[in-house]
């Protein structure tokens, strides 16, 4: 179960990769999304049944709640775990069904806050799974196993990149902290930009924006921020023409991080709660950020190749898209 099943969608545009990979090692999946767009039904495979709870057609949620009981109900026999991405609420709807009919129910969780859905849900489930060590606090159902990152698609192009460009990708919320990346551009001065990749979903998000969009104005950083969207397929050409990227979230360990990283892109986070998920060349804190994007913005295109082969590799070994498969199905079997 994920909340989306589309390529192109800005957030969750991965899922599809994740999908593809896994029915690889499994006899058939049953794939529920709030919504599925047109293009995805084509890409994934004929031993993967999708079935839409009808989001993309504003169906109501209550409608989409009962649709997701039924389908969990009348394809009871097709599968053995149920698997919930991000979304403990339907994890806590899908767990009587997981009772009566013995069925293994884990939670895929990687995000801040300990909402009573949390709680609930950590309470219901056999299994947390995450990339980022202590996510859910006071339980021995986390297991880390790490991301799954796409590094076919997330490599290093032969295209330059340009000088003192910073990048930043996530979608428009508190959590990510974006002032302290204004504030940051401010105080490197004139001679840096930086390209912020977010959308602002809710109103919470848009009330967020227009905070940040005011304090880009009391900064004046007009000609030096570009605030774009883009569809997950066309990030790599992004963090390829970049030359660092910046997190400044007060999160887990943000899936673009690792996406720039893969990309050889070089990368820096002063996020306390990832410090010890991450390359000690990429660890930073928010009073020295500063220096050290000034200090790696002056290293040779030698150094620069070094550093970036260095984090491509961590991708590679803790969090890739082809190991994924065996670090899921491992914990669904155990």
């Amino acid at each position: 179960m994920t909340q989306a099943i589309d390529p192109r969608h800005r957030v969750l545009g991965f899922m599809v990769g994740w999908i593809i990979v896994l029915r690889k090692h499994v006899e058939s999946m049953v794939v529920i999304g709030q919504e599925v767009g047109s293009e995805a039904r084509g890409l994934i495979g004929s031993n993967v049944h999708i079935e839409t709870l009808g989001k993309e057609k504003n169906v109501p949620r209550w409608k989409q709640v009962l649709r997701f009981v039924s389908i969990l109900i009348h394809q009871r026999k097709e599968y053995g775990v149920i698997f919930i991405h991000m979304t403990p609420i339907w994890a806590i709807i899908a767990w009587p069904i997981a009772v009566i009919f013995q069925k293994k129910l884990i939670l895929w969780y990687e995000a801040p806050g300990r909402g009573w859905n949390v709680r609930l849900a950590t309470f219901m489930v056999d299994k947390i799974l995450s990339a980022t060590p202590g996510v859910v606090q006071g339980t021995t159902k986390q297991r880390v196993i790490g991301h799954g990152i796409d590094t076919d698609l997330f490599k290093s192009h032969s295209q330059e990149r340009t000088p003192r460009t910073l990048i930043s990708v996530g979608r428009v919320t508190p959590v990510k902290r974006y002032h302290v990346l204004l504030r940051i551009l401010r105080d490197l001065g004139d001679g840096y930009t930086l390209t912020i990749v977010g959308t602002a979903f809710t109103e919470s998000d848009k009330r967020e924006r227009e905070r940040l969009l005011q304090l880009v104005e009391e900064y004046q950083l007009q000609h030096r921020l570009m605030w774009t969207q883009c569809d997950h397929s066309e990030l790599p050409k992004i963090y390829n023409r970049s030359w660092i990227y910046v997190h400044t979230a007060d999160s887990c360990l943000d899936k673009a991080l690792l996406e720039a990283m893969a990309c050889g892109t070089l990368c820096l986070s002063c996020a306390p709660k990832i410090q010890g998920s991450i390359p000690a060349i990429t660890r930073s804190t928010e009073a020295s950020l500063v220096n050290d994007i000034q200090s790696l913005c002056g290293i040779s295109s030698e150094e620069y190749e070094r550093k970036g082969s260095v984090l491509r590799a961590f991708v590679e070994e803790h969090h890739s898209l082809s190991t994924l498969p065996n670090r899921i199905l491992t914990e669904c079997r155990d």
